[in-house]
C-alpha cells in the first residue's frame, strides 16, 4: 500500500469514528430529550381533589400531558373498580400518572416527580422546607378523611368502599371539631410558616409544589369544594393563605390552564 493510500484509509477510518461518535452523541441527546419530556397521562376524577395539584404543576412547567378525567359519579367509580380488579392501579386508587407507558401512583410521590420534572422542587435545605410544608398539608388531608368519606376509615383496599360508617351524630361531631378547632389551628400554623418566608412563596422567591398544593387546598376550602361541610371561616384567622392563593391564581400559566378547562 502506498503512503497516499494509507493516508486515505486512515482518513476514512477517522471519519467513520467521528460519524460513530456523532451518532452516539445524537442518541444521548435524543434520550436526554425523551427523559426531560416523557409521555405523561394523568388519570383522576373530574374534580379538583388530589389530581388538581398535579394538573397545575404540569401546567406551570408547561409540560404537555393527557388529562384523563373519570366521571365523579357511579360510572366513574365503577371504572375504578374495574381497573383495580384488573391490576391496573398500583395501589388500587387514583390519581395515577402514566410515564412512558408505565403507571405510577401515590399523590405526594407524583407531585414531587412533577416538581422535579418542572423545576418546582428545590434542593438542599430549601427542599427540606418544601417537604415540611407538603407534609403539613398531608396532615390536613388526613384529618379531613372522615369528613370526606363519612366513615371512620377511608376506602377498603379490597372493594374501595369506605369502612365503618359514622352515625349522623358522629358526623356532626367530626364537622364541628374540624370547623371549630382542628383546621383553624392547623391552617394557622401553616400560615405562620408562610409569613416567615423572605419572599412571596413558601420557599422565598422560588415557586414550588408547596405553593401549588397550598393553592389547591385553600381555594377548595374557600369555595366549599375541597370537603363538604367545611366552612370557609376556617381561613378567617390566616389571611396570608388567602393572599397567597390569589398570587398563585394570578400566574399567567395558571390563568391559561383554568381558562382551558372551563
Amino acid at each position: 500500500m502506498t503512503s497516499a493510500s494509507a493516508v486515505r484509509v486512515a482518513a476514512v477510518g477517522l471519519l467513520s469514528s467521528l460519524a460513530a461518535c456523532a451518532g452516539v452523541c445524537w442518541a444521548y441527546v435524543w434520550l436526554a430529550r425523551r427523559r426531560l419530556r416523557p409521555r405523561l397521562k394523568l388519570t383522576y376524577f373530574d374534580i379538583a381533589g388530589l389530581g388538581e395539584q398535579l394538573r397545575l404543576g404540569l401546567a406551570l412547567a408547561q409540560i404537555p400531558f393527557e388529562d384523563e378525567r373519570l366521571p365523579s359519579a357511579a360510572e366513574g367509580y365503577a371504572e375504578v373498580t374495574r381497573r383495580r380488579a384488573a391490576g391496573l392501579l398500583p395501589f388500587g386508587q387514583l390519581p395515577t400518572l402514566q410515564v412512558d407507558g408505565r403507571v405510577y401512583a401515590q399523590s405526594n410521590a407524583l407531585l414531587r416527580y412533577v416538581g422535579r420534572l418542572g423545576g418546582l422542587y428545590p434542593d438542599g435545605v430549601e427542599g427540606l422546607h418544601c417537604d415540611m410544608v407538603l407534609e403539613a398539608w398531608a396532615d390536613v388531608d388526613a384529618r379531613l378523611a372522615p369528613q370526606h368519606y363519612k366513615c371512620a376509615l377511608p376506602r377498603s383496599p379490597i372493594d374501595g368502599i369506605p369502612q365503618v360508617p359514622l352515625s349522623a351524630e358522629q358526623q356532626s361531631q367530626v364537622a364541628r371539631h374540624l370547623n371549630d378547632d382542628a383546621l383553624p389551628i392547623m391552617l394557622g400554623r401553616i400560615a405562620r410558616v408562610l409569613a416567615s418566608s423572605p419572599g412571596p412563596w413558601f420557599c422565598g422567591h422560588m415557586l414550588t409544589i408547596a405553593d401549588v398544593k397550598s393553592y389547591v387546598v385553600v381555594n377548595g376550602l374557600a369555595d366549599g369544594s375541597y370537603a363538604s361541610g367545611i366552612h370557609a371561616r376556617v381561613l378567617d384567622s390566616c389571611p396570608e393563605l388567602r393572599d397567597h392563593a390569589q398570587r398563585v391564581a394570578a400566574l399567567p400559566a395558571i390563568q391559561r390552564w383554568l381558562a382551558s378547562v372551563e
